[in-house]
This record gives structure tokens, C-alpha cells and sequence, in this order.
């Protein structure tokens, strides 16, 4: 900063208000600029003794360290460009993809975003005419199953690797012996709401006559509509617009958070 007229300080330079006052401690500092011992004469052979070899041992050792610890050990595959690049994929730039997922008994519009053709997010669906653009946590964190490490890569005989070759031949010979023996053949899946679904599920059973089919929900709501079919003559559960509502009573619902119309409202 320069100096004004109404400072003590005659230089054209000072740091602080303390300086440009000529404050006794910093004149007292400025005196003992350099602390005892600091400017006496440097004497080499009165430092410790340490050889080249040494020396060059040290460096090495903490170059060492100091590499090991900024490293990553995980196989991050191999980066290699586009030789020929599909239409419609601009690396950097995402994709948005529509489609819809089933939960429960109930199904939900969704926009999955991906890059280089990699899920990488799964959001609603604005122009679905059900949850309008509006998914739960649930929907938000099965994007995860595609990069479970524990996911399997290759189908499994007795816990041994195989091939989908010799896993469909097997399946398929056994599906007809069960049949031809009039065995059962028991499918279990889970609610099935899609009518393409069910009319694939149709068609095996008019190629293997023995089929029945099991549904099970790990977080259904059966039980919820077997009550409200009692009570109310009918399995269509309502859809309850909790902001109309004055006053709520919940008995033992969880109503805020996993059951009953989470999306919707």
C-alpha cells in the first residue's frame, strides 16, 4: 500500500497499520529479522554423514510408497474408440430411452438415460399418464442390479461354468421328458399384468400341456386385497389422493412410505 500524508512512517511502503505507525514490536521484529545462529558461517562436514548409495536407496524407496499408494489396482478395461460409430451415439453425450417396469401389481413409466449404451439412470416418465414423471426409491435404485458384482456373467451347471447352448438343449430335453411323462412342471414368477407376457406364457404352456404357473410377490399386497374383497365386494384396491384428504387415520400403514400410491403421491 503507499503512504498517505497523515502517517509517521517516511517510506513509500509499509504492510500494516502496526508498520506504518512504527508500532515498537514490529520495529523490535524488524531488528531481529533473522534469528541467532541463522546467519553464522555453514559448516558441510558438521551434517551427519550419508553416502550416495544411501541417499539414492531412500529416494528410490520413497518413490516406491509414494506410487504404490496413488495406484489402482482394478481392471478398468480397455479404452478403445469408435472404428465405426453407431448412429445416434455421440460419446460424452447421453441417450434417453422409454420404457416401462413393473412393481408390484402396478407398472410405471420411465426414462432410462445412458451413455455409449450403458444404463446409467432410470428417472420417471413425464408423459406417463400414471406416475407423471414421479418413481420411488425403489425404481431409482434397481439401476444397481445391472452392475451387482455378484451378478453372474455365465450360466451354471452344478455351480460349474457353461454354455447357453448346453444349458437351452438341457433345459428343453428335460421340459419334454417331464412332459411326455405327465410330470408336472411348475413355473414360479412373479405377478404377471403384461399381456405380451402372458400370451408368451400361454404359448409354453400349449407346447408342454403339464405346466402350471405360481405367482409370488416378495412385497405384494395380497393379503390387502383379499380384505378389501371381503369388505367391498371387489379386488381393485382405490387410489387414495392424499393431499385432498383432511384428516388421515392410519392404522398400522406405512402409508408415507411403501404401501398404498408412494408414486402418486
Amino acid at each position: 500500500m503507499s503512504n498517505s500524508k497523515s502517517g509517521n512512517n517516511n517510506s513509500n511502503f509499509w504492510k500494516s497499520l502496526k508498520e506504518y505507525y512504527n508500532d515498537p514490536e514490529v520495529l523490535k521484529a524488524k531488528a531481529n529479522e533473522f534469528s541467532e545462529g541463522v546467519t553464522d558461517d555453514f559448516d558441510p562436514s558438521e551434517l551427519n554423514g550419508i553416502s550416495r548409495r544411501r541417499f539414492l536407496a531412500v529416494l528410490t524407496a520413497s518413490a516406491a510408497v509414494t506410487a504404490t499408494a496413488c495406484s489402482d489396482y482394478r481392471d478398468k478395461g480397455e479404452i478403445i474408440p469408435y472404428n465405426k460409430r453407431p448412429e445416434g451415439v455421440l460419446p460424452g453425450t447421453p441417450n434417453y430411452y422409454a420404457s416401462s417396469v413393473q412393481l408390484g401389481s402396478d407398472s410405471y413409466g420411465i426414462l432410462i438415460k445412458t451413455r455409449e449404451g450403458r444404463p446409467i439412470k432410470i428417472d420417471g416418465n413425464p408423459d406417463h399418464p400414471i406416475n407423471k414423471g414421479k418413481i420411488n426409491d425403489i425404481l431409482h435404485a434397481s439401476i444397481l442390479n445391472l452392475y451387482d458384482p455378484e451378478r453372474l456373467s455365465e450360466p451354471l451347471i452344478n455351480k460349474r461354468k457353461s454354455d447357453w447352448n448346453k444349458i437351452n438343449n438341457e433345459v428343453i430335453s428335460k421340459l419334454k421328458s417331464a412332459s411326455s411323462s405327465g410330470k408336472e412342471i411348475a413355473v414360479l414368477t412373479n405377478r404377471i399384468i403384461s399381456p405380451s407376457a402372458k400370451k408368451t406364457l400361454a404359448n409354453f404352456k400349449n407346447t408342454f400341456p403339464t405346466t402350471n404357473f405360481y405367482s409370488y410377490e416378495l412385497s405384494g399386497n395380497e393379503n390387502k386385497r383379499l380384505a378389501w374383497k371381503k369388505s367391498y365386494n371387489t379386488n381393485v384396491l382405490p387410489s387414495i389422493k392424499l393431499n385432498e384428504a383432511n384428516v388421515i387415520l392410519s392404522i398400522d400403514s406405512d402409508f408415507l412410505g411403501r404401501e398404498g400410491n408412494t408414486v402418486e403421491n
